[in-house]
């Protein structure tokens, strides 16, 4: 489950008390779409939502839908396919050339429970699986969520740390919907120089969990970076304060070699997703040169040590940098090699899905079924 529906999960419990909301998930893509399996949406009873499964060409008639579903209680599972032209319900040409399954739930209090659940789960930084199935009888939708703490029997030989992961099973006339809640992203940035501030916004609105430590100058962000986390710190605390784990990226961008060695030195060996350091090549090398010859019996991994930190995309200013620099994060929290995608020779979203995909480009409609 992608780290932001941590983020929708606290918009639900912050409106549950301001009227009657409905939830659209992505249940099933064959072919092409915008949004993959378990991205979800939010719409209140007044027609405000939060988050998004398409790119902006779906949700018109998701609102449609889910003000019916707010006022029945009833569930609705919608087929939007944009291969074909049969059903003329709605004219925009999506250009996607899939078929997307989205199931629109009231969120009653089956599902406020299981929302609470996810984001307890996400806040003490663990994993758990969770489980939407879909029965369709007599062309009704029966919605059930399961979440455990346990990999289901069929995934037991599968190993994967990515929060992207789902598993979907259909038949004609149902539909489970797999989901691993992976350890929220955390970017922990070491300093308090003029790259921080930009830095830590993008991570902010990228929905990370974001952490800027130092051990002097944090008062200057105290207005300035809401939702971050301010850490006076120093060399021997600083694993202590910062929680490091398997989805955590470090930046050290103090300025200082001296104080970003002292770091290194510290996390250098831990298990942690990335690790950057800002300055030309020569400085990260004599870094690691140097822990080489203090400490040669510790082991660790050299390629998730990243210096100079970032893309090259020209930077010139913090701002590009920042942008360069959180780029970067991105493709390594996704296993990604961050090369253009017209270099790419397979599907942008990798998919197990083997159905052939027709491309019509006289069509300018969208074929929609929907079962209630």
């Amino acid at each position: 489950m992608h780290h932001e529906f941590y983020h929708l999960a606290k918009k639900i419990i912050e409106n549950k008390s301001t009227g009657s909301l409905a939830m659209a998930t992505v249940i099933h893509v064959r072919g092409s779409a915008y949004r993959r399996e378990g991205t979800r949406m939010i719409v209140d009873s007044n027609g405000n939502w939060f988050g998004n499964i398409s790119g902006g060409c779906l949700e018109g008639d998701i609102l449609k839908k889910t003000s019916d579903v707010i006022k029945t209680g009833e569930s609705l599972l919608v087929t939007y396919d944009t291969r074909e032209s049969i059903n003329k319900e709605i004219r925009v040409a999506l250009g996607c050339n899939g078929v997307i399954d989205i199931l629109i739930e009231p969120v009653n209090e089956s599902v406020l429970d299981l929302i609470e659940s996810i984001i307890k789960v996400f806040e003490e930084e663990k994993t758990a699986y969770v489980k939407t199935d879909i029965q369709i009888i007599q062309e009704h939708v029966s919605v059930q969520h399961e979440m455990s703490q346990l990999k289901p029997d069929f995934l037991a030989s599968s190993v994967f740390e990515n929060e992207n992961f789902c598993h979907v099973e259909k038949t004609e006339f149902s539909i489970s919907l797999y989901e691993f809640i992976g350890v929220r992203r955390k970017l922990v940035v070491w300093g308090s120089g003029p790259d921080v501030k930009p830095i830590s916004q993008f991570a902010t609105q990228l929905g990370w969990k974001t952490i800027v430590a130092s051990d002097c100058g944090l008062e200057k962000f105290q207005d300035d970076l809401p939702g971050v986390d301010l850490i006076h710190s120093n060399f021997n605390d600083f694993i202590s304060k910062t929680n490091l784990h398997k989805n955590t990226a470090v930046l050290l961008v103090s300025h200082d070699f001296y104080k970003d060695y002292f770091i290194l030195e510290k996390i250098i060996a831990k298990n942690v997703k990335y690790i950057g350091i800002m300055g030309p090549k020569r400085r990260g090398a004599r870094m690691l040169e140097e822990h080489k010859r203090r400490h040669p019996e510790i082991q660790f991994e050299e390629g998730k040590i990243h210096y100079p930190v970032g893309l090259d995309i020209g930077s010139d200013n913090p701002v590009e940098i920042a942008l360069s620099i959180v780029a970067e994060v991105q493709s390594a929290f996704s296993g990604k090699d961050a090369a253009p995608l017209k270099q790419k020779s397979s599907r942008i979203h990798e998919t197990g899905n083997t159905e052939t995909e027709e491309f019509n480009p006289g069509d300018s409609v969208c074929k929609i079924n929907y079962i209630q």
